[in-house]
């Protein structure tokens, strides 16, 4: 049991350290340098990537420094390209600034326009709630109107009614005094 156990702690130890590290690589402007051994993983999401390894990079390192030490215009091409380099890197970081202050003024703009947008809806809900109990009000307004109007002409009627009523009494009542008067 006690072997068992051994070889199990033994083999989980024996694997951890020959496990695999995995190393990725987003930034694609800066230059950066990673130590990599044999079997390690690597993912570069980048458009383009030089790999070196020590041996090459020494190669590349010697020629560099026995170039940039020769003559004054071999060193004057040198120190042109290196401040080319600074000046690319400080515009970079320039535009990242001004990149990051339009950024949040763009995000300012649109949670202002989603706020607006968001007043606006309500209100008009509730505008159309207040438009939905004037047609309300307005339908029963109608309604009383021709109630009234209907009320008003079944009483011009009935006044019509009772004055041909009232004059054809009084003609009569008037043809019947005279009868008798004369």
């Amino acid at each position: 049991m006690k072997r068992i156990i051994g070889i199990v702690a033994i083999s989980a130890l024996t694997l951890n350290s020959y496990s695999q590290q995995i190393f990725k690589e987003a930034d694609c402007v800066t230059v950066s340098s990673f130590l990599i051994g044999r079997g390690d993983t690597v993912i570069i999401q980048c458009d383009s990537v030089y790999l070196l390894n020590r041996k090459t990079f020494s190669i590349y390192q010697s020629a560099y420094d026995k170039w940039k030490g020769r003559d004054v215009n071999v060193r004057q091409v040198f120190s042109t390209y290196e401040n080319l380099v600074e000046l690319q890197e400080r515009r970079i970081g320039q535009q990242d600034l001004e990149y990051n202050r339009l950024k949040a003024q763009f995000d300012s703009l649109a949670f202002s326009s989603t706020s607006f947008i968001d007043k606006t809806g309500s209100r008009l809900g509730e505008l159309s709630n207040d438009l939905n109990k004037v047609n309300t009000n307005l339908n029963a307004a109608i309604t009383q109107i021709n109630e009234a109007q209907k009320l008003l002409a079944a009483d011009r009627k009935k006044r019509i009614k009772n004055s041909i009523a009232f004059g054809a009494g009084g003609l009569t009542l008037g043809l019947l005094l005279g009868l008798l008067l004369n």
